[in-house]
């Protein structure tokens, strides 16, 4: 006899494994990967230790279940995935040994042998949600909205922050609680529910935000929309790179996608829909938040500045010198074993590159960095267009900051294209249970014995 039992295969939660405790739980564990606000237990460390714990707790208990396979372990057998986990652990072990050699060290954490394994974490952790929604029943799609339905939930608070001053006072708490100690930023900043507000959560929105445009653009997952631009609020609320990494990703989307198929009226539709959409945000930003709208104002203005005028002001006064600093002699081949992050008033800097440049020399920073672009290049149900917007993304996120060391920004790309590529994998078949797709509908049948 069969038991025949349907279920959504977009909608996110499945009927295959799991109660709604389970489900809760994991639902908790990826927004806690993503946005980790201050508990108080843990401290500041605490996502990584999650990040550490979480995957052999999984394959372990695959193992014992008598599983084939533990969830996500067939996409780290991949071979970009390979290789960025390999240079990864290589970059982590190299810097450490040049810190020790160069510095006197009294413990691991001075080593940052675990900070620059990070991204190998994140990987393998975005590897583990991946293979875990798919044995929960969650479809590729359901799986990435389970991403934009924790953003839209961002977003709205952000908004409501925005708006109701008790709210906002929440967000400043939890700033306050991760470390925050910028009166500036708390008061003018700072909405929604995180731990870093004014860099890896907006750049995280932006980037997922434009990938869900991009599946309007070429799915027709028109219900996309209205998430997207709930995280971009978000974004536009707390830091403006989340904006440029949205925007710049958009325009990336319209030129390579349209024009390769002479669809100028494509273009030119993407584009003014953006221009639209801009400019009602930035009306809606000076009526409703003037501070924030008052950073857009000298942004623009720094920019004219830079481009007719020749003139470093703003940001720009301190971000061109930055770019422009690297190791002298056998110190930009090896590194010199340290942070410029790290060091004091007009020694420091905060560009990503910079820092790893200066950390780890070109020994570091070739292997790591290239793999990581192969990584993001790797070709998957969206081709090439996808992973040139995600480089773009990356770039702008190491000009702001340290991005090999930001586990929101990392999830993002890790998440993005691991989703991609589970989607070219042939599903696997279960014996006990046929699983068959009608439309939008899933279909499973089991057999049962009396």
């Amino acid at each position: 006899m069969m038991q025949l039992q349907t279920g959504h295969a977009g909608g996110g939660v499945g009927v295959r494994e799991g109660g709604v405790f389970g489900r809760l739980l994991l639902y908790g564990y990826i927004f806690y990967v993503i946005y980790a606000p201050p508990l108080p237990i843990g401290g500041e460390f605490l996502r990584v230790m999650v990040l550490m714990a979480v995957p052999p707790l999984v394959f372990l208990g695959a193992a014992v279940s008598g599983a084939r396979s533990a969830p996500g372990a067939d996409l780290l057998r991949g071979r970009s995935v390979s290789a960025f986990l390999i240079a990864t652990l290589f970059g982590a072990l190299y810097v450490a040994i040049v810190v020790t050699a160069t510095a006197a060290v009294s413990g691991l954490e001075e080593t940052r042998l675990v900070q620059n394994f990070l991204p190998g974490l994140v990987v393998i952790n975005a590897a583990v949600i991946v293979g875990v929604l798919n044995k929960t029943g969650h479809s590729r799609w359901g799986s990435f909205e389970v991403l934009l339905w924790m953003g839209a939930f961002q977003g709205m608070f952000s908004i409501a922050g925005a708006l109701i001053e008790s709210i906002h006072d929440v967000s400043r708490s939890l700033y306050a609680a991760s470390g925050g100690a910028n009166e500036y930023v708390a008061a003018n900043r700072v909405y929604g529910v995180s731990t870093d507000f004014t860099y890896g959560t907006p750049i995280y929105h932006g980037i997922v935000a434009a990938v869900a445009i991009w599946y309007v653009i070429t799915e027709r997952k028109t219900r996309y929309v209205i998430p997207a631009l709930l995280m971009v609020a978000s974004s536009s609320l707390n830091a403006r790179t989340g904006v440029l990494v949205f925007c710049g990703m958009l325009i990336i989307f319209a030129i390579l996608y349209y024009i390769q198929r002479v669809n100028f009226v494509g273009v030119m539709s993407v584009v003014l829909a953006g221009l639209g959409a801009g400019y009602i945000a930035i009306e809606l930003l000076r009526e409703y938040v003037p501070a924030v709208y008052a950073s857009y104002e000298a942004l623009v203005k720094d920019t004219e500045n830079l481009l007719y005028l020749d003139q470093y002001t703003g940001n720009y006064s301190v971000l061109i010198p930055e770019i422009k600093r690297i190791p002298e002699g056998l110190g930009l081949i090896f590194g010199e074993g340290k942070r410029l992050y790290s060091l004091g008033a007009g020694e420091r800097t905060d560009i990503g590159f910079t820092n790893d440049l200066f950390l780890g020399g070109l020994v570091y920073v070739v292997p790591v960095y290239v793999c990581f672009m192969l990584f993001l290049l790797t070709k998957g149900t969206s081709g090439r267009i996808l992973g040139i917007s995600l480089v773009f993304a990356a770039t702008v996120a190491t000009i702001k900051g340290e991005m090999l060391h930001n586990a929101s920004i990392l999830f993002a790309f890790a998440i993005v294209k691991l989703l991609e590529q589970q989607a070219l994998e042939p599903a696997p078949i279960d014996s006990d249970r046929l699983r068959v797709v009608r439309g939008n509908t899933v279909v499973y049948a089991r057999s049962v014995r009396r």
